[in-house]
């Protein structure tokens, strides 16, 4: 989704408080001090809000997506009238403005909707008395960083790691298709096979499970002369899921991560040997644990061991 997509959706969200007043989608400005009042007035007074975006940071993912950071401030003006408690109602404003967007994080699907360097939501800044335009006015500064993901240029990079001769078949390309075709339907929305994990780089779909290499381990062949090797390939599966669940049953969740992670090491036990297989010994269980993943999301990484032998032709 689109930075526009983003700040029509932040100016609809204002727009639907009650009393909120003038809602401008990007900063204004007059020639004059009675225009620029003009454009900041409702009902006989000042009070008005502006959406503005004012710094984007670009990240490459390990999946060649692009994690687009943006943040935006959310300023509003209003009429400082002492007899009126009007620092109170500027309060009230702002708190319904963080209210509107916890209900609704991703900004009805057009942001990514997870805390941001631990800013979760709408921030309040600061409430401050300030002169606009010659009228004393409450200034109300609210900060909102915001995530989405732009895809992987089309075709990858020329001349990359997966258009090399022999990359077809390999370990991590056979632990997805198995767990493609060994889990059953509909427990995991997302199989994918990745050179390496990042925690903001999760799937768009849910349960997933990412594939990655961890490590090999070389031994020698002490029964033979020949230069023959035992290596343990040892490959990760990070399942993804979401962390939410209602009180009193966090004890099902745990269940049902538990269950998820059963499914695949019934896939992969003892699997991957034989005349078709990638490996000469199959998958043994190495162990796990929870794994980073990003706010909202719970990963756990099951590593699993299987071996093949090398030796000079």
């Amino acid at each position: 989704m689109s930075a526009t997509a983003i700040r029509a959706a932040l100016v609809a969200l204002l727009e639907a408080i009650p009393d909120i007043g003038r809602v401008h989608a990007w900063e204004r400005f007059a020639a004059t001090e009675k225009g620029f009042i003009d454009l900041y007035s409702h009902a006989g007074a000042v009070r008005g809000w502006r959406v503005n975006r004012v710094s984007t940071r670009r990240r490459v993912l390990a999946s060649g997506r692009v994690l687009v950071t943006d943040r935006w401030a959310i300023t509003g003006m209003l009429s400082l009238v002492d007899a009126a408690q009007s620092e109170i109602t500027a309060s009230d404003l702002a708190d319904a403005i963080i209210a509107a967007e916890v209900a609704d994080p991703t900004l009805g699907g057009v942001a990514r909707g997870v805390a941001v360097e631990g800013a979760a939501g709408v921030q309040l800044l600061a409430i401050a008395p300030v002169m606009f335009a010659g009228v004393l006015c409450h200034q109300v500064a609210l900060q909102l960083d915001t995530q989405t993901f732009e895809g992987a240029a089309a075709g990858g990079l020329a001349g990359g790691l997966e258009s090399m001769d022999g990359a077809a078949g390999r370990l991590i390309g056979a632990v997805v298709a198995r767990l493609q075709g060994a889990v059953p339907a509909g427990l995991l929305a997302v199989v994918e096979g990745r050179l390496s994990w990042d925690r903001d780089d999760d799937p768009a779909d849910l349960p997933a499970a990412i594939v990655v290499p961890v490590a090999d381990e070389a031994r020698p062949e002490a029964e033979t002369v020949l230069y023959r090797q035992r290596v343990d390939r040892s490959v990760a599966v990070i399942l993804i899921a979401p962390a939410g669940y209602s009180a009193g049953a966090g004890a099902l969740a745990a269940g049902g991560l538990e269950a998820l992670r059963e499914r695949v090491r019934v896939a992969l036990l003892g699997w991957g040997d034989g005349p078709d297989g990638p490996v000469d010994i199959p998958c043994l269980y190495a162990g796990g644990a929870p794994t980073d993943a990003a706010p909202g999301l719970i990963a756990w990484r099951d590593v699993y061991t299987p071996s093949l032998y090398v030796e000079m032709d």
